[in-house]
């Protein structure tokens, strides 16, 4: 929409080079939307549905400010009905489903959209529940790092050599138990988008706010090292092991 498109005009300048990025992100999306009633966003290139955390991801950093409607119902794509009410849906990649709440906030902030609000809050504190319940121990959320579905992207040592040639992460047995960084700062961000939902709905956002405060120290203390003053990308609590993160891949 060209008000829309006008806010990408940068004093100083005639605009053409931010006009030129909007409209390139604009068609990027347009050419995933997938019609239907509601339309939603595909994953991408070969996945015509939707994906918890592509869904999140790009409604997050694109489409909830140049496709706010499809954004929406992308959200809610990836929901489903739970015993107490939805919930974000369960895939068996959980350590970055929280992604979800953060991109609920965020597309509330950009839209100012009020029914979503109440919807998108309860999904995401149910969910956030759910994750407490089933990943969360001594304080810290387990399972692999954000965005690394592959074991390449992760230390020799938690690889199963019977399974060498298989490069999904979950078929590696000790990956199911180590912390990662990202995915406690990730879970830090939905306490975050937790509270600032329940803050926006008149509600006390004191529990979330404490949890975020919570994980942020209990994150610190278990990811610096102190020797290097760096922050580990993987620990393992029963294992009692600390690996730094390598660019090189360890597998492959």
């Amino acid at each position: 929409a060209p008000a829309r498109r006008a806010a990408f005009w940068a004093p100083g300048d005639d605009g053409a080079t931010l006009l030129r990025v909007h409209d390139a992100a604009l068609l990027t999306l347009e050419h995933n939307v997938v019609a239907g009633d509601p339309p939603f966003l595909r994953a991408g290139g070969g996945y015509p549905e939707p994906w918890t955390r592509d869904a999140s991801l790009n409604a997050w950093l694109a489409a909830s400010l140049l496709l706010p409607d499809v954004a929406r119902s992308t959200l809610l794509a990836v929901t489903e009905d739970g015993p107490d009410g939805p919930v974000v849906v369960q895939d068996d990649q959980w350590w970055d489903q929280m992604v979800w709440a953060v991109a609920a906030h965020h597309h509330v902030l950009v839209t100012g959209d009020a029914a979503f609000l109440g919807t998108a809050y309860g999904i995401a504190r149910r969910t956030l529940a759910i994750r407490e319940a089933h990943q969360r121990v001594d304080g810290l959320f387990l399972g692999p790092a954000v965005m690394q579905d592959g074991i390449s992207g992760y230390p020799r040592a938690l690889l199963d050599p019977a399974l060498e040639h298989d490069s999904f992460v979950l078929s590696h047995a000790r990956t199911h138990r180590v912390a990662c960084l990202s995915t406690n700062a990730l879970h830090v961000l939905a306490y975050d988008a937790v509270a600032g939902m329940a803050r926006l709905l008149g509600e006390d956002p004191s529990p979330y706010e404490q949890s975020a405060t919570a994980l942020r120290e209990k994150a610190r203390a278990a990811f610096r090292d102190p020797a290097t003053g760096r922050y580990d990308y993987i620990v393992d609590p029963a294992a009692g092991e600390r690996h730094e993160h390598r660019r090189r891949t360890t597998v492959l």
